[in-house]
């Protein structure tokens, strides 16, 4: 038997593979006088990164950009895109479709950004000052000899790695995108095998927590100034600051439990 449920609400996630577990899932939300029935798409951009989202003349970075337009949320015409002799495309003003209008965004940036560079440039044993530190956070302090890094040097290194993805937010949020939102970076695995397995590097866990909750702490500050929402998983999924193991997958990506947290935040009235 077929019938007629409605419009469906459309969430389109894109981003690096935190994005890839959301493609092309069904919810309901409940609604009055009928459930409200919601689909999920995902643009998985494997080299997606924080620092390279958008260049400093606000041109997005391209797959973002073909992801957006070949899935109807950008109105764009082809004479505004130049190709220059080297094949590089760059874009004028875009303007969202009705239909990205209606579309909510969510964005999964950053964690390559953490991981491939953000931590190895710091000293494997570095230690910095961050206010409201977890107890847990705290507690995976060894009896290692640490090395003080100067706090600002490090803000200003992860601003600086950051920028570009909430400058190419901006220039969708400006192009007429209603409903953006930034997920926060997921708290990584407790596990020092699982790390160098991911990144061939070692780091102790106290540093990445503190990596990632620096860079959590600047996203939330950043989505405020620009007007984005930020979906902060973090209290849902830790204890006492650290992952709790309910939601562990892999090492590097939260579970389906996770992703219905998500889900239930994002489309939170």
């Amino acid at each position: 038997m077929l019938r007629y449920v409605g419009r469906p609400r459309l969430v389109f996630v894109i981003g690096d593979s935190h994005a890839y577990a959301f493609r092309d899932l069904l919810f309901e939300l409940d609604g009055d006088p009928a459930p409200i029935p919601v689909i999920t798409r995902a643009l998985f951009v494997a080299s997606l990164m924080s620092k390279t989202f958008s260049d400093d003349n606000g041109q997005l970075y391209a797959p973002v950009l073909d992801g957006l337009i070949s899935d109807g949320l950008i109105a764009l015409d082809e004479r505004d895109i130049v190709v220059d002799s080297a094949g590089s495309r760059a874009h004028g003003r875009i303007h969202a479709s009705k239909r990205g209008r209606e579309t909510q965004l969510l964005f999964f940036c950053g964690d390559i950004d953490v991981r491939t560079e953000f931590l190895r440039q710091l000293p494997e044993h570095a230690d910095f000052e961050l206010s409201d530190t977890p107890a847990g956070v705290e507690a995976l302090r060894d009896d290692r000899v640490w090395e003080p890094v100067d706090a600002p040097v490090v803000f200003a290194f992860a601003q600086q790695m950051i920028r570009p993805f909430f400058r190419g937010l901006l220039v969708l949020k400006n192009a007429g995108f209603e409903r953006i939102a930034v997920h926060s970076l997921p708290p990584p695995s407790l596990s020092d095998d699982d790390f160098v397995r991911l990144n061939t590097f070692f780091r102790p866990k106290l540093l990445r927590y503190k990596a990632y909750l620096l860079f959590n702490h600047i996203y939330r500050t950043y989505s405020e100034e620009i007007g984005v929402r930020f979906i902060d998983l973090w209290p849902s999924v830790t204890v006492d600051g650290v992952l709790d193991q309910r939601y562990y997958l892999d090492g590097a990506h939260l579970n389906r439990d996770a992703l219905m947290l998500t889900m239930e935040r994002l489309l939170q009235a």
